[in-house]
């Protein structure tokens, strides 16, 4: 693994930092904004290299240039993308802040990459997978109620891994999600997830958080005070990268040939609501998307459906 270069700040980082501020502000989120950064300053060494000393300088041929060196540097057609989009952003904010007359990236072209399908579990895909689980364990009856949470919100697994107890109503049956940039959303739970919820916190949670678990121990005595919704073998909240782990276990239990993610059943809720007859405004509020372009991924997947049922169905022939 290649070590970072350090950065050697120049006459142009001031911009930089003033453009990364403004993002933080329209709550970037900090993956985001120290991604963008290495992104921006990986740009501006490559300007430096090239003789460029001054935003105002750089012209349509240097990004063209720009463009090549990405190419044969960065082997995935999404993450060019991403670079491209980021520098038409930033000169795009340059102009509307007057540093620049008139962005030199205003016509720079950006070939969208075309999104291959993610693996979609099918419906009886997820009935297998749902029956995993030990129901005689704490953690199995945590991890069926995860599960069926999951499914019935579309959640991330961020979202899933930052929910509160006190984020549920389940008489309402309601869950509040925190979701990017600090946006906070309420979405509806379906009944079997209600019910796999009620019998977490009334039994396997208690017993999570006093040592009760698979893997017995001592218990902490701050534990009484733990708010976290998901509990992990320590008695406190879940670490995010255990249910991806025992999601793939379940999947390959259930005899799903491929792997199944956290995001799998975020797609796989989305798309059986769809297919039966959700509207998608409805399915974006849901997901928490911030436009209705981000279900284009999920309408592929029904319209693939749709074209497979209308061959089968031989209409007109």
């Amino acid at each position: 693994m290649k070590t970072p270069r350090s950065h050697k700040r120049t006459a142009l980082d001031p911009l930089l930092d003033a453009f990364l501020a403004d993002l933080r502000r329209r709550r970037g989120s900090p993956q985001t904004v120290a991604a963008y950064r290495e992104a921006m300053r990986r740009f501006l060494r490559f300007m430096g290299e090239n003789g460029v000393e001054r935003l105002q300088d750089v012209t349509p041929d240097d990004l063209a240039a720009y463009r090549c060196n990405i190419a044969d540097r960065l082997p995935s057609p999404a993450s060019r993308y991403q670079y491209l989009r980021l520098i038409r952003r930033f000169f795009g904010w340059l102009e509307s802040r007057q540093h620049i007359l008139i962005s030199p990236a205003a016509a720079l072209r950006l070939p969208k990459p075309g999104k291959k399908l993610g693996f979609v579990p099918s419906e009886e895909e997820m009935r297998r997978l749902l029956e995993q689980p030990d129901l005689s364990t704490p953690e199995g009856v945590r991890d069926r109620a995860f599960l069926e949470a999951a499914y019935s919100t579309g959640c991330r697994r961020s979202e899933m891994a930052a929910m509160d107890a006190p984020d549920l109503d389940l008489e309402e049956g309601t869950v509040l999600v925190r979701g990017k940039g600090g946006k906070e959303r309420v979405v509806p739970l379906g009944r079997v997830a209600i019910q796999w919820l009620g019998r977490y916190l009334d039994d396997a949670r208690p017993q999570l958080i006093h040592g009760g678990g698979r893997h017995r121990r001592k218990p902490v005595r701050d534990n009484e005070h733990v708010t976290a919704l998901w509990i992990g073998t320590k008695g406190r909240r879940i670490n995010p990268q255990i249910p991806p782990r025992f999601i793939g276990e379940y999947g390959r239990l259930a005899g799903i040939a491929a792997p199944v993610t956290p995001y799998a059943l975020r797609r796989a809720c989305a798309t059986h609501m769809l297919r039966r007859g959700a509207h998608p405004v409805q399915i974006q509020m849901l997901l928490g998307h911030s436009s209705l372009r981000s279900l284009s991924q999920y309408l592929k997947t029904s319209i693939t459906d749709l074209k497979r049922a209308h061959e089968r169905a031989r209409p007109g022939q």
